[in-house]
């Protein structure tokens, strides 16, 4: 579907620094995203947009997907011993104490001296946009993070919060 050219909609961007000021250079939506966002969960979306997909991951949208639907989804899959060793951040925590694996969509993220206080994940990012969507099951805590700029934050943030939690 095309997008409205008066739409609200973040594009991908790119900043530039001039000694005390920033400016901003639109880029076009990646061409092959809106061919291949439904087979590859590619999601462009506003903050109430994100929060309704949480619901819907999390169990807070019982009417539209069963418990046991969402626990294959949650459950992993595979051992994933990239990540996070090749985050592109310095990871909060000690990473050669945290098991990654993957799910059905998600990273799930457990430190071996705390494994009941599994982080469930996933963050993007394309030039200008970067998120985190994370949550915690032990504590029913859930993490957005959604900033218009290429920097790192957001994954940064969504781990040192769960960090929090294991200290």
């Amino acid at each position: 579907m095309p997008i409205d050219s008066d739409a609200n909609i973040a594009y991908p961007h790119l900043t530039y620094i001039n000694q005390n000021s920033f400016s901003y250079k639109q880029l076009p939506l990646p061409t092959y995203y809106p061919q291949l966002i439904p087979s590859a969960t590619g999601i462009f979306a506003p903050l109430d947009g994100m929060i309704e997909i949480f619901k819907l991951s999390f169990e807070y949208r019982l009417d539209l997907i069963s418990k046991e639907n969402l626990a294959s989804i949650q459950k992993p899959i595979m051992s994933n011993h990239d990540y996070p060793r090749k985050w592109r951040i310095k990871c909060p925590y000690d990473i050669s104490k945290i098991e990654c694996y993957y799910g059905l969509g998600w990273r799930i993220l457990r430190a071996k001296t705390h494994p009941k206080t599994e982080l469930i994940c996933h963050s993007g990012h394309i030039a200008g946009v970067n998120t985190f969507v994370g949550f915690i099951p032990s504590q029913e805590m859930w993490i957005i993070i959604l900033l218009n700029q290429s920097f790192g934050f957001p994954l940064w943030g969504g781990l040192s919060f769960w960090v929090q939690f294991l200290q």
